[in-house]
């Protein structure tokens, strides 16, 4: 026997044999976990590609852990000067970079990765 629900407010109709509308969301929460399994990184690259599809911005300090090991990870350590003045934004991110000063780039890419990986259960 085929049911049919409806959904009024989303104007939705489902025609499913006998599966109830609470048995749907199973499946699609079903669906959800299996997509942030497949979506783990392995590169670098990887790892940046994924931080484009968090659904929420992370915080100022996360953002700057991210900022601060992706640049040790491609740049290696920071020679450049301290920015001076009032650019809060920019000393921010230049004594991110800093704290990994000694890294190398390999393990700063490992770190990275597992950062996203930590920020994706929580932003995706």
């Amino acid at each position: 026997m085929i049911k049919t629900k409806a959904i009024p407010e989303k104007g939705w109709l489902f025609h499913f044999p006998s599966v109830d509308v609470f048995d749907i969301s199973a499946i699609f929460g079903n669906l959800r976990a299996l997509t942030k399994l497949s979506m783990k990184p392995s590169t670098l690259e990887e790892a940046a590609a994924l931080t484009q599809k968090f659904t929420a911005r992370p915080g100022n300090d996360e953002l700057l852990r991210l900022y601060g090991l992706y640049k040790q990870a491609t740049e290696g350590d920071n020679e450049t000067e301290r920015p001076g003045g009032f650019d809060f934004k920019a000393a921010a991110k230049y004594s991110s970079w800093l704290a990994f000063k000694g890294k190398s780039k390999a393990e700063a890419a490992e770190l990275y990765i597992e950062l996203v990986e930590k920020l994706s259960e929580k932003y995706l």
